[in-house]
């Protein structure tokens, strides 16, 4: 039994001293000394040891991971940066486009509403208009400028002269009911001539509207009737 005790702690401590790191060059002064030289010598390193038994000793480990995981996430947040400044980019040229795309269109929409108002109005002259964030006179039922928009076009103003004089141009609150009329008519054919469609139908629209202004509509619908079937 005692043959095998010694036999169990001489593995134990072939296990130990495999697990030991000692540089080469101490080696030499450890074989020259004796047990009990190395016990004295054990028992105070493992008195020098002792205060630092609250050190973590797996901080290397974990600042490796750590280490890793920073690098990960500083690749990941320039991805992410990248990708966002991408967007910003493409959003930006897409405001521009659509800024661009809506004030030719209204371009368009004006020269078609000019033709149609002075066809219906002897005289006449319309106008469209568009309004921007930054102009001060804006009429109390359009679209307000919304908070941060410094140039963008935020709706239209319609402008309208039934005398021709460039001087007395109205506003849609400063017209009556068949005056409004005359030039709701004039917007809706003026879209129309920009995106033609092959049939119209028509529910009353001269029922405000003056014997002239009648005989102007009717003869603007006979007009239109050559490029699109129209039924009233």
């Amino acid at each position: 039994m005692k043959v095998t005790n010694l036999v169990k702690r001489k593995g134990d401590a072939d296990e130990k001293l495999r697990g030991l790191t000692v540089v080469s060059t101490d080696m030499g002064k450890y074989k020259e000394m004796t047990p009990q030289q190395l016990m004295k010598q054990l028992e105070k390193t493992n008195k020098g040891l002792s205060k630092y038994e609250h050190v973590n000793k797996k901080a290397i480990d974990q600042y490796t991971t750590f280490t890793d995981q920073l690098q990960e996430l500083q690749r990941k947040k320039a991805i992410i940066d990248e990708s966002r400044e991408a967007v910003e980019r493409f959003i930006a040229s897409v405001d521009a486009q659509k800024d661009e795309t809506v004030r030719q269109t209204l371009e368009k929409v004006d020269l078609h509403f000019r033709d149609v108002f002075a066809h219906l109005v002897q005289g006449g002259v319309g106008k469209l208009r568009m309004i921007n964030a930054r102009d001060k006179i804006i009429e109390s039922e359009e679209t307000p400028a919304r908070m941060g928009e410094e140039d963008g076009t935020v709706g239209v103003r319609i402008e309208v002269s039934f005398t021709g004089q460039q001087t007395s141009f109205l506003t849609m609150n400063q017209l009556s009911g068949g005056q409004k009329t005359v030039v709701a008519i004039s917007l809706v054919f003026a879209i129309q001539r920009l995106e033609p469609a092959p049939f119209y139908l028509f529910d009353e629209i001269d029922a405000a509207l003056d014997a002239q202004y009648r005989t102007a509509v009717a003869r603007l619908i006979a007009k239109d009737a050559k490029n699109a079937q129209m039924e009233s």
